[in-house]
C-alpha cells in the first residue's frame, strides 16, 4: 500500500514507513553518491565501513535501502520510472542488475535491550560473553530471515530449503552438527537468545540457567555466501552486515563490538551506523581523516558540495509533495524567490534615506565620494534598486576612508562605484539592507537549503511547516504561494522551537547555550562593523592558544584539564549539529590547515547572522573559557 498522507515532510523517520513501496517513492536516492565514491576508491566493500552523523542526517534510511524487503520491491518495480534512479545508482554498485539481486543486506538494530546485559549481577568476563553470544545468534537469525525474504519466500515452512555448510573447525558451535537446515541453525541460534534473554528476566541465579555465552563474534565468518545455498543454488554474490544505532549500546557494550571487528578484520562487509555523540570528545573534535578506517560522514560529505545537497533537498521536496493527499504537488515552486517592492516601498525608501545621511555625513570632511552622492540623488531607479546601491556605497565608503589624506582625496566616479561593488559588497549589502530595515532576507528555496546545514532532517523540519502554511492555504481558497515575508515567519518560529527544545536534547546544555549565545554577541559585533572586514559576515571561529600569535594545533587545547569544560561543550556541539567543524587552507599550497568552528545555519537565523560561509575569527581558548562562567 503507497503512502499517501496530509504533510508527507513531517513523516522524517523512515522506520515510521512500513510499507517499502511508500519509503522508496520518498526516498531521495542522490545520497547514494557518496557509496559510489567509496565504490570507486575499492573501500566499501569487503571492510568495515563506519557511517556517522548528527541525529537527522538519514542513516538509518540508507541502511534500509540494503535490505532484503526493500531491494525486492525495488526488483519487481522495473516499470516505474520514479525509481529507474535509484535502480541505476545501486547498479553501480554491484547490488543489483537486470537479472537479479546481487546483495543480501542483514540489519541489526543496537536498541534491542543490550543494555540490560550490563544489569546482571554477574563478572564483566561474563557480560562479554553473553554479550557476543547475543550477537551471534541475532546475526544468525537475521540472516536466516533475509534469505527468506530475498527469495520471496514463506518463513518459517521455507527454512528447511537453506543449507549452510561450515567447517566448525574451532568448535565455534555447540550441540549442532554441519552441514544443517536453515530451520535447524535457526533454532540453535533462537534457544542461544532465548536462554539469554531467561537469564535478563529471572530473579534464579545465573547458574541454575546456564545460558551460552561466546568468546567471538564468529557468525560473521561462518556465514560467508560460499556456505549457504537455498534450493542447491547460491543466495547472492555479497552478504552486508549493518549494525544501526550502535551508540545505543553500553560504552562498554560498543568498545567491545568496535574493538573486535577492527582487530579481526576479516574480508566481510560490515557498516556500522551511529551518531556522533558515541565518539570521545577527542575523536569529536579531532580529523577524521587521521583515522585507520573508513568513515563516512553524512553531513562533511556535502560541506563543499553544496550544489549536490540542494539537488538531494530539491529531490526530497518534489517527492514528498507528490505524495500529498491536498494535491499541492510542488514545494519549491511555491516558495516566493523576490521580494514585494510594493509592500516593502517604505522599507527600501528609509535604507535609502540613512545610506545617503551617512555619505552625506562623510562628505563634511572629505570630497571623496561627492559624486556618488550626487549620482545617488539624481537616480531614478526603484526604491529598492537605489537602497541596494546606496548601502554598497555606504559600505564601500567605510572601506576607503583614510583620515590622513582627507584633504588630498580626490572624488572618486561612479564607474569606479561600479567596479567595487563586487559579489561580496552585493551580499553583504543584501544582508545590512535586511536586517536594518526589516525587509525579509531568510527565505527562498535556495535559503531554506542552507539553513538546513547538510542535514536531511532539519530540511525536513523546516520544510514541513512551510508545506503546513501552503496547505491551509489552499483549504482557505487563498494564494498557495508563500511570499517572502511569511516564510521568514514561518522558519523563525520553527528555528525559536528547535532551540527551546535544546535543554531537553544534550547533554551540559546550559554552558553549551551559554557559549553560542556568547559567541552571538561576539559575532553580531564584529559583523556590524562598518567596514565589514570578514563580509558577509562572522559565523565561526578558530582556537588559538592562549598569549600566541599563531594557530595551535588542535592537541595542544585538547589535553589541557583546564579546558575540559569548553572540550565537554565543543564535543556536545558537534555531536548535535549545533556547529559545523571545516578545515580551511589559507596561504600557499601546503601550508597548515586551521579547524574552524562554524554556527549551524538555523543559528544563524536565530542569531541574525549571514548564511554564508568564509567569516571566521581566532579566538583563545581562555577566552571561550570565560564565555562558559
Amino acid at each position: 500500500m503507497t503512502i499517501r498522507l496530509r504533510n508527507p515532510f513531517k513523516l522524517r523517520n523512515s522506520e515510521k514507513i512500513d510499507s517499502d513501496a511508500s519509503f522508496l517513492r520518498i526516498y531521495s536516492p542522490n545520497v547514494l553518491e557518496s557509496l559510489v565514491e567509496k565504490d570507486k576508491q575499492q573501500s566499501l566493500w569487503n571492510d568495515i565501513l563506519f557511517i556517522r552523523s548528527s541525529p537527522g542526517a538519514g542513516k538509518t534510511s540508507l541502511l534500509r535501502i540494503f535490505e532484503p524487503t526493500t531491494l525486492v520491491t525495488l526488483f519487481n518495480s522495473k516499470s516505474q520510472t520514479a525509481l529507474k534512479e535509484l535502480r541505476e545508482f545501486l547498479k553501480k554498485l554491484h547490488v543489483v542488475d537486470n537479472d537479479k539481486i546481487n546483495l543480501l543486506g542483514v540489519s541489526l538494530h543496537c536498541t534491542r535491550n543490550y543494555e540490560n546485559l550490563e544489569d546482571l549481577a554477574i563478572s564483566d568476563a561474563q557480560k562479554k560473553r553473553l554479550f557476543f553470544a547475543l550477537i551471534n545468534a541475532r546475526v544468525i537469525t537475521a540472516t536466516i530471515r533475509g534469505i527468506i525474504q530475498l527469495k520471496q519466500s514463506d518463513f518459517p515452512s521455507d527454512l528447511d530449503k537453506i543449507s549452510i555448510s561450515y567447517t566448525n573447525e574451532h568448535n565455534y558451535f555447540k550441540n549442532i552438527s554441519f552441514p544443517c537446515t536453515g530451520k535447524e541453525l535457526y533454532i540453535w541460534a533462537e534457544n542461544i537468545e532465548k536462554k539469554v534473554f531467561d537469564a535478563m528476566d529471572s530473579f534464579l541465579p545465573i547458574e541454575q540457567i546456564q545460558p551460552e555465552g561466546h568468546d567471538e563474534l564468529f557468525a560473521f565468518y561462518a556465514l560467508n555466501v560460499t556456505n549457504i545455498t537455498f534450493s542447491g543454488n547460491n543466495i547472492c554474490n555479497r552478504i552486508l552486515f549493518m549494525f544501526d544505532d550502535t551508540h545505543k549500546l553500553s560504552a562498554t557494550q560498543r568498545t567491545l563490538l568496535l574493538k573486535f571487528i577492527l582487530e579481526k578484520r576479516g574480508n566481510q562487509s560490515i557498516w556500522i551506523s551511529e551518531r556522533l555523540e558515541a565518539l570521545s570528545n577527542e575523536d569529536s573534535l579531532g580529523s577524521f581523516m587521521d583515522r585507520d578506517y573508513n568513515e563516512i560522514n553524512l553531513e562533511e560529505i556535502w560541506q563543499n558540495k553544496e550544489s549536490k545537497f540542494r539537488a538531494i533537498a530539491q529531490n526530497i521536496a518534489e517527492r514528498r509533495a507528490n505524495v500529498s493527499t491536498e494535491d499541492v504537488t510542488s514545494f519549491e515552486e511555491n516558495l516566493e524567490v523576490n521580494i514585494n517592492e510594493v509592500t516593502f516601498n517604505q522599507n527600501f525608501i528609509n535604507g535609502f534615506e540613512k545610506s545617503l545621511k551617512n555619505l552625506e555625513y562623510f562628505s563634511e570632511y572629505t570630497s571623496k565620494f561627492d559624486d556618488w552622492i550626487l549620482y545617488l540623488k539624481s537616480h531614478d531607479g526603484t526604491s529598492f534598486e537605489k537602497a541596494r546601491i546606496a548601502r554598497s556605497a555606504e559600505i564601500l565608503a567605510n572601506k576607503n576612508m583614510n583620515v590622513g589624506q582627507l584633504t588630498m582625496d580626490v572624488p572618486m566616479t561612479v564607474q569606479q562605484l561600479d567596479a567595487l561593488i563586487t559579489s561580496e559588497i552585493q551580499n553583504a549589502t543584501e544582508y545590512f539592507l535586511a536586517i536594518e530595515n526589516k525587509i525579509p532576507y531568510y527565505f527562498s528555496f535556495e535559503r531554506l537549503v542552507k539553513i538546513s546545514s547538510s542535514n536531511i532532517d532539519q530540511f525536513l523540519q523546516f520544510s514541513g511547516d512551510l508545506f503546513e502554511s501552503m496547505l491551509s492555504n489552499k483549504i482557505a481558497s487563498k494564494n498557495i504561494i508563500l511570499p517572502t515575508e511569511v516564510q521568514e515567519k514561518i522558519l523563525r518560529r520553527s528555528v525559536e522551537n528547535r532551540w527551546d527544545e535544546l535543554p531537553r536534547l544534550i547533554p551540559h546544555s546550559k554552558l553549551v547555550i551559554k557559549l553560542l549565545q556568547k559567541f552571538q554577541e561576539y559575532a553580531f559585533k564584529e559583523t556590524n562593523r562598518p567596514t565589514i572586514p570578514y563580509a558577509p559576515g562572522v559565523t565561526g571561529f578558530a582556537i588559538k592558544a592562549p598569549n600566541k600569535m599563531k594557530l595551535i594545533e588542535e592537541r595542544y587545547w585538547l589535553e589541557e584539564e583546564v579546558a575540559r569544560p569548553l572540550v565537554d561543550v565543543l564535543a556536545t556541539c558537534i555531536s548535535y549539529n549545533l556547529l559545523e567543524r571545516r578545515t580551511i587552507s589559507q596561504g600557499k599550497k601546503g601550508s597548515e590547515s586551521t579547524t574552524v568552528y562554524y554556527l549551524n545555519r538555523w543559528l544563524c537565523v536565530k542569531f541574525n547572522l549571514p548564511l554564508g560561509y568564509g567569516g571566521w575569527r581566532s579566538l583563545k581558548s581562555d577566552d571561550l573559557l570565560k564565555w562558559l562562567k
